[in-house]
């Protein structure tokens, strides 16, 4: 699902001028069941009253006169007594950003009590459980009515729904997208500390898959005392380990080494991770290859370590014979699968095959990533191949391709 951050933004600009009389979920269940019968507003209010009425009211910018009411749920075939306001809901999104900011579930109750209504307030938590749950295949119906509805939800509802929105643009690896959508966020955010932690974490994210040490090094020790703040002593691990794998590519193999043994609380897998990127990142492949190996079946973090070392290293049969074995193997991460192609046409598939795969590539950059180190090795590799194939013209432009991306994505946020 290709989300057009514009129409957000568009959507958020007319919300200035266009507030809720108040968060009522019959309004929005109004507009959605209009909408899944393909009824215009015109045939809605057809014989029952003006249209100007019937907008206003699916806008929550009325309160609703009952006697419409019984008669909209005739022509809508639909009984609205089931979307009443409930007082619990804004603990609710409390939950739901909480969850998110931990990536943990949601409460099951919560999902249960909502996922068989059709009003904003229900689409909004599914919305949410989906993304939690892993199912971005299931989102985009909610993510398009919850768009159409943006001008009238309020400020709790408008950062649960952009929280999930960049969420959504980071697992697309969409992170100049992505951290767009952060500064959308604090322009509707409370000050609270939940707020201010997942804006802080995912900035953090962001500046780390686009390269930005400035930006990771600003951020980075705001994060961490929110965390303390928070009392969220294991998200404070996961960011402590994400900072020292960006260092990776920043320090020295020594630095690095001293900096691990200084912290014994951490399990020693992560720490061999960490040395083995350290290794790559200074071009010691030999040694990351040999510390990677071991682990290649544990994730596929450590399995590409494996394979980009093997690459640098030129062992050719070794990575063909590893790109044979995972084929027909579904990656979590994006770069991970586009990394993968672009191994599988430079070690199995003829040359023809592999020169016309290289010029899509560039054409369609869209369809790539905005992780930095992936599209990195994908550009000077490609300027590689075709300079052994003597297409210098192709190399050239190549380069200078690389060069635009680079520093777009390390540009200052």
């Amino acid at each position: 699902m290709y989300i057009q951050l514009h129409q957000i933004k568009k959507q958020l600009n007319y919300r200035k001028t266009h507030r809720p009389f108040e968060t009522l979920p019959l309004g929005s269940a109004m507009k959605f069941r209009r909408k899944e019968l393909h009824m215009t507003l015109e045939e809605a209010a057809l014989d029952l009253t003006s249209v100007s009425y019937l907008s206003k009211l699916e806008n929550n910018l009325i309160k609703p006169n009952m006697r419409f009411i019984k008669l909209f749920e005739e022509r809508l075939k639909m009984k609205f007594d089931q979307h009443e306001y409930d007082h619990d809901y804004h603990d609710q999104i409390h939950h739901a950003l909480l969850a998110l900011h931990q990536d943990q579930m949601m409460d099951d109750s919560i999902y249960a009590q909502y996922k068989n209504k059709q009003n904003h307030q229900s689409y909004l938590f599914i919305f949410t459980h989906h993304i939690l749950s892993n199912e971005y295949d299931k989102i985009k119906p909610y993510y398009e009515s919850l768009k159409s509805y943006v001008p009238n939800l309020l400020d709790d509802e408008m950062t649960l729904f952009l929280t999930c929105v960049t969420k959504v643009l980071m697992k697309e690896e969409r992170y100049l997208d992505a951290y767009e959508t952060i500064k959308l966020m604090s322009q509707v955010a409370t000050d609270e500390v939940l707020v201010h932690s997942i804006e802080l974490k995912h900035q953090f994210i962001c500046a780390i898959e686009l390269m930005r040490p400035f930006e990771v090094e600003h951020i980075y020790p705001k994060y961490v005392s929110n965390l303390q703040t928070m009392h969220a002593f294991d998200q404070l691990d996961k960011a402590q380990f994400m900072y020292l794998v960006f260092q990776t590519s920043q320090l020295t193999i020594q630095a690095m080494d001293d900096i691990l043994h200084k912290i014994p609380h951490m399990e020693e897998i992560d720490k061999t991770y960490i040395q083995t990127l350290s290794y790559f990142h200074h071009r010691d492949y030999e040694k990351s290859r040999l510390l990677s190996k071991p682990y290649i079946e544990v994730n596929e973090n450590w399995l590409f370590i494996y394979l980009l070392s093997l690459d640098h290293l030129n062992e050719v049969e070794e990575i063909k014979n590893q790109i044979k074995e995972k084929l027909n193997y579904s990656f979590e991460k994006l770069s991970h699968g586009i990394i993968f192609k672009h191994l599988t046409f430079k070690y199995l598939k003829d040359t023809t095959h592999l020169f016309q795969y290289l010029r899509e590539l560039l054409i369609n950059r869209y369809l790539l990533t905005d992780n930095y180190h992936t599209l990195s090795y994908l550009y000077k590799d490609t300027a590689t191949l075709f300079s052994q194939h003597y297409y210098y013209k192709e190399a050239h432009q190549t380069l200078h391709q690389w060069l635009i991306e680079h520093q777009l994505l390390m540009h200052s946020i």
